[in-house]
């Protein structure tokens, strides 16, 4: 076979944009799944999607770490705060990487809170769940924002 023909068949291996949309799937699922199941009565599957959160999250922050600068896996890199003044669409790193940190936070202060007695660690744990929600939320929201000053600047 030649080199042409070698280089002419598709890859086997996802591209790393699909790497990272199915990671962001999974992470937001579990997270949402998590999310949902807090009480008693779901607690099972509220400890299976916390624990798979942070297998993703894991995997995708080890991913992050790993590649090479302007790898569409690479972390997010938040700029100056003082460029959201004056550009506040840049604001898009910074809220991935808020939600990024406080969705390990939330879910490594379950981890704790599944261990201990359901005391000052478990309210924290909840408190934080609620944090990385309200980020996500915001999260959603600008990036339906960023689209649709997108779609309407044409």
């Amino acid at each position: 076979m030649t080199t042409e023909a070698l280089l002419a068949r598709p890859s086997l291996l996802p591209s790393a944009r699909t790497v990272k949309l199915v990671l962001h799937a999974l992470l937001s699922g579990a997270f949402l799944v998590a999310y949902a199941t807090g009480d008693e009565d779901t607690y099972a599957m509220h400890l299976a999607a916390g624990y798979l959160t942070l297998v993703v999250l894991t995997a995708r922050i080890g991913a992050g770490i790993t590649v090479s600068l302007g790898h569409s896996l690479q972390l997010p890199r938040p700029g100056r705060l003082s460029e959201l003044v004056k550009r506040p669409w840049s604001a898009m790193p910074w809220l991935t990487a808020s939600l990024l940190v406080a969705t390990a936070v939330a879910g490594i202060s379950g981890i704790f809170a599944d261990q201990l007695p359901r005391s000052l660690i478990g309210h924290l744990h909840e408190g934080l769940g609620e944090a990385a929600m309200d980020i996500a939320l915001a999260h959603i929201l600008f990036v339906v924002a960023v689209w649709l000053r997108g779609r309407f600047r044409r």
